[in-house]
């Protein structure tokens, strides 16, 4: 459930918004519906109770004054469930002003109730028209009140009749409902006294009104939060693509401030702090060239005096010693400028890359090889590139004897590996690997050299291009450790 909830979860503001305020517009309309449903349904009891409470208190006049009451066929069909026969002429009596003193007026007199104990009978509707004719002083022992279907052939003959007599319009909302209610009033001589009044307007147009109010709340509703939220998107998405262009070596441009005031206002202040630290950097830059510059220049000038020793061992040793420094001044130095590049990002053939990268090798005796690989191509800064592999290459061969390049096509990119057959390092002190400095004595041989900045460049490098340094141990299938590997992946 969990992950088929996180699938469905949109990953963007706009999304996560835009169902949040759906789903709520759904909870609101679902109780307004609810809640508007009850009071239909509450109307149409009291409606209906009051109808046949009312024609019930009138039947009772019209049997004191002596009015004929229904003839034994309708009889017979009340008891049915069905509806009066004359109940047009009803229609038309009350159209014409005859009101409830016509002759045809639909009640009836009998001797038990016409709703059979079976039928389902309308207990809110019966405790009202009790109250109802309680109210009106008259007395009853009880209420039977039932809903029956409407007889087919009865509504077929009302609505042809409609259809041939255009001035019969006050049946035509009558033979809409498909309901009547017979309601029967036991009266204390213990004759029933019954009534038909038509049933209420089904919920089904209450419904549908309230679907497309919905409908129309949620149309207008997502257009202004989708105006809304666009206006407060575009310029954090561009906010987002300059934080991540920015160090990438690209120049510097400051964003225009658009969007709502407070969006307004972080381009603004990004801006300013973009530019307090391409000011840093720079003079990080000027820094750290006159570092180098005034460390070189006293360097080369003892390389120099060195070559005056006579004796050839201390030489060779004080020789190795200005090279280290040389060389851990160049990583050091290259770290620094790895955030701000100035080579541009170019398509680039990895595959002829690397392979250049073993001849380099190859000519210096070193046993590195390189699988086949396919023609891969990526866009990076080639120099950088190959500076980086240059150091997982001399680790590999430095610390593990050999080195074994593959590279891949991976959905992530272009993977280059570089596998040693050295003895690994234990799990626990990988991590420690790519800190500057570190170096680990339990595996690797500190008579060997290094400033502990190689794992740590080659960290940044792949960083720089969006991509990632993978470090692990090589394993056989039994799970012994035969060697380790460290790979590049950069997007293609």
């Amino acid at each position: 459930m969990k992950r088929i909830f996180s699938r469905l979860w949109p990953g963007s503001m706009a999304g996560q918004m835009l169902l949040l305020l759906a789903a709520a517009l759904f909870v609101a309309q679902a109780i307004n519906g609810a809640l508007l449903v009850r009071g239909q349904r509450a109307q149409s009891v009291n409606g209906v109770a009051v109808a046949a409470s009312i024609r019930l208190i009138g039947g009772l006049e019209r049997l004191e004054r002596g009015r004929p009451i229904l003839n034994e066929r309708q009889r017979l069909r009340l008891e049915r469930g069905g509806v009066y026969a004359d109940d047009d002429d009803d229609k038309d009596d009350d159209r014409r002003g005859r009101g409830r003193g016509s002759r045809r007026a639909p009640i009836a007199l009998m001797d038990h109730s016409p709703i059979a104990a079976e039928a389902r009978r309308e207990a809110e509707i019966e405790e009202r028209m009790a109250d109802v004719l309680s109210a009106y002083g008259v007395e009853f022992q009880t209420v039977h009140a039932a809903y029956f279907q409407r007889d087919p052939a009865d509504l077929r003959r009302r609505m042809l009749r409609i259809q041939t007599d255009p001035d019969l319009t006050v049946g035509r909302a009558y033979i809409d409902e498909q309901r009547v209610m017979i309601a029967a009033m036991q009266r204390p001589d213990d004759q029933w006294l019954v009534v038909r009044v038509p049933g209420p307007r089904g919920q089904e147009r209450v419904i549908g009104i309230l679907l497309g109010q919905t409908l129309i709340l949620f149309i207008v509703l997502v257009v202004a939060v989708a105006f809304l939220l666009r206006r407060v998107t575009r310029p954090l998405a561009a906010l987002t693509r300059n934080v991540e262009q920015f160090g990438m070596g690209g120049p510097v441009t400051p964003m225009q401030p658009s969007g709502p005031s407070d969006i307004a206002g972080l381009i603004t202040a990004y801006n300013a702090m973009e530019g307090r630290i391409a000011s840093l950097l720079d003079e990080k830059d000027v820094m750290l060239g006159a570092i180098g510059h005034d460390l070189k220049t006293p360097l080369a000038a003892l390389r120099v005096r060195i070559e005056s020793v006579d004796d050839d061992a201390m030489r060779a040793r004080m020789a190795a010693g200005v090279e280290e420094i040389n060389r851990s001044l160049d990583d050091i130095l290259a770290l620094a400028r790895v955030g701000r590049p100035s080579e541009p990002v170019e398509p680039t053939n990895l595959t002829a890359l690397v392979e250049t990268l073993v001849e380099e090798f190859e000519d210096l005796g070193d046993p590195v090889t390189m699988a086949d690989a396919p023609r891969l191509v990526a866009s990076v800064r080639a120099i950088w590139i190959k500076r980086a592999l240059r150091n997982l290459v001399t680790n590999a061969v430095r610390y593990g004897g050999s080195a074994a390049i593959t590279l891949s096509a991976t959905p992530q990119g272009v993977r280059i590996e570089v596998c040693d057959d050295g003895p690994g390092i234990p799990d626990d002190q990988i991590e420690r690997l790519t800190r500057p400095f570190e170096r680990l004595e339990q595996s690797r041989n500190v008579a060997t050299g290094g400033s502990g900045l190689g794992l740590t460049l080659a960290r940044a490098i792949a960083e720089q291009h969006r991509g990632a340094l993978e470090l692990g141990n090589r394993v056989d299938g039994d799970g012994k450790v035969i060697g380790f590997c460290a790979a590049i992946v950069v997007p293609d």
